[in-house]
């Protein structure tokens, strides 16, 4: 039950891909997240932005999946655990910029779905702030369900 609970948040956001799994083309569809620090909904069209033209963003959101609400730490770094793991922070936190390996990640939800997964700009989930174990490791978001990643 713990881990259906954990798991939820990520996965009603590919339920679909999981659901439905391929289009009428035959393929399965692209999912595509994006976590942008620093931003609100003023900075995206999409969401009623009037300063900011983001049509490619714009477009991205017409053909997908929109979060009305948002719940975030304030500090990019837990939330990003946050959204790897789908658990509160109260229940994933460890160390300041620490994923646990033995987390079960989004990404290897999707991997083990057939996807190939990448992820490119900031990682910072090693542990380097209070070199935890493995915080040298450089292949830990492969470990993470990372087929592909620029960080």
């Amino acid at each position: 039950m713990i881990l259906v609970k954990r798991l939820l948040p990520p996965l009603l956001v590919l339920l679909p891909v999981l659901l439905f799994g391929e289009e009428e083309s035959g393929r399965r569809p692209n999912v595509v997240l994006i976590m942008a620090d620093d931003v609100s909904w003023e900075c995206f069209g999409c969401y009623g932005a009037e300063d900011y033209k983001t049509p490619n963003i714009d477009a991205l959101a017409a053909k997908g999946i929109r979060f009305a609400n948002c719940y975030s730490t304030p500090i990019y770094t837990p939330s990003r655990v946050k959204l790897m793991t789908g658990k509160y922070n109260f229940r994933n936190y460890t160390h300041f910029g620490y994923l646990d390996p033995k987390e079960k990640t989004f990404a290897q939800l999707l991997r083990s779905a057939g996807y190939k997964t990448a992820i490119a700009g900031k990682w910072q989930l090693n542990g380097l702030y209070h070199r935890a174990e493995g915080s040298t490791d450089s292949t830990r978001p492969h470990k993470a369900g990372f087929d592909e990643y620029c960080l």
